[in-house]
């Protein structure tokens, strides 16, 4: 976290009203997840990882976020 927390505060605080995307893995991911909602990284299994996973945070004017969606991948689930 320590090296993608100066990253973010600073993203967050030129594009704080603006939408966002942001690509990395899931390692990082997990924990960029728990440090913005406020969740101890003991309990990891709450934001399980899935590859191409799309989850959507409200970042607050505080830095910390509310989860819209988490790990979704219903793009992949596409008929045959």
């Amino acid at each position: 976290w320590k090296r993608a927390e100066a990253f973010f505060h600073q993203l967050f605080s030129n594009h704080m009203d603006q939408k966002l995307l942001v690509c990395s893995h899931g390692r990082q991911i997990r924990i960029i997840l728990h440090k913005l909602t406020g969740i101890d990284m003991e309990d990891a299994s709450i934001y399980p990882h899935k590859n191409t996973g799309l989850s959507i945070l409200k970042i607050k004017e505080d830095f910390t976020a509310i989860s819209e969606k988490l790990n979704d991948a219903t793009h992949l689930m596409v008929p045959v």
